[in-house]
């Protein structure tokens, strides 16, 4: 079956909803690209398929296609109205797909562009401003994270975590020497002598210093 005959099928992408944080909009474009191609929609989203002219009416009563001077036949009429629906329909189809897999404050904002493709460009720059402001803050956040005199390191430690996670899932993935720094720093004066003796086991061995070790280390300290 060609790309021609996919409006009569039932699209059911597996696409995941874009968070309200945009913490998974790497995992999200990259999804939604590749299920529409599977569909055969794929150049509706990047805005490869010329837009059908439409039919008009004139003082002679006869059908003309845009600025054209000769008129429809019945059967090229009738294969016109045939080819627009094919492309109404997968406009549509690609529309919906989109709608129903953002947030509602997003769909709000792109709902009234034209084109699926011109939808798809304004969700795109839209969420990457935001991402970028979203990145600069959860960076600010990790920086600053540290664990009260009182605080379950644990939880601190999962939270930072958690941050570095989402900065992962908007396409920025933290330098391995910051995030190892932020670790320390979350953990704080108690934990320096730990991290002290692990880096210098480190440079006698040869082994790579990896933040999942220091994550670890701080945590069964906590327990003992």
């Amino acid at each position: 079956m060609g790309p021609a005959d996919m409006s009569t099928i039932n699209i059911k992408p597996r696409i995941p909803h874009l968070n309200v944080d945009l913490s998974n909009w790497v995992v999200y474009k990259q999804r939604i690209i590749t299920e529409l191609f599977s569909y055969g929609l794929g150049r509706y989203l990047h805005g490869l398929v010329w837009e059908m002219p439409k039919v008009i009416v004139r003082r002679d009563d006869k059908f003309y296609l845009g600025d054209s001077t000769l008129a429809l036949n019945r059967d090229k009429f009738t294969k016109h109205l045939e080819e627009r629906d094919t492309y109404d329909t997968k406009e549509a189809q690609v529309r919906k797909i989109i709608f129903k897999s953002i947030p509602v404050s997003l769909y709000l904002h792109v709902k009234d562009e034209p084109t699926a493709h011109a939808t798809w460009k304004l969700l795109c720059s839209t969420v990457e401003v935001k991402s970028h402001l979203g990145i600069v803050s959860l960076n600010n956040c990790m920086m600053n994270l540290q664990t009260p005199e009182d605080g379950n390191i644990r939880e601190t430690l999962s939270q930072l975590q958690v941050w570095y996670e989402e900065l992962a899932g908007m396409g920025f993935k933290a330098p391995k020497d910051s995030y190892m720094t932020y670790i320390r720093q979350t953990c704080g004066p108690p934990y320096h002598d730990l991290f002290k003796s692990i880096n210098i086991t480190a440079k006698l061995t040869g082994v790579a210093l990896m933040s999942a070790f220091l994550i670890s280390s701080a945590r069964l300290a906590a327990t003992e």
